[in-house]
């Protein structure tokens, strides 16, 4: 397996940044949900805080995907700058 590149790195980076598909997608989620009529159990209620949860996930996916990137790049970096200075 080859080793990424620090330019390949940062493109994995801006993608997670900016690939926020998921979140339209609960969005849209969110607005599916019917109103209960007065007076019944709010089963909206639970299907917003599920959706809510997968979202939370996600994004703790990317937080952990992001650290990741962010430890190789950094170890890429520091390896070029120790090759510089032998």
């Amino acid at each position: 397996m080859s080793e990424l590149t620090a330019q390949e790195i940062l493109q994995r980076i801006d993608h997670i940044l900016n690939d926020v598909s998921h979140l339209h997608s609960a969005f849209m989620t969110i607005e599916k949900i019917p109103c209960p009529p007065a007076g019944e159990p709010d089963a909206g209620q639970a299907r917003a805080e599920a959706v809510s949860a997968i979202v939370c996930a996600r994004e703790e996916t990317n937080r952990q995907a992001l650290s990741l990137l962010e430890k190789m790049y950094e170890d890429l970096y520091y390896e070029d700058v120790e090759d510089e200075e032998e």
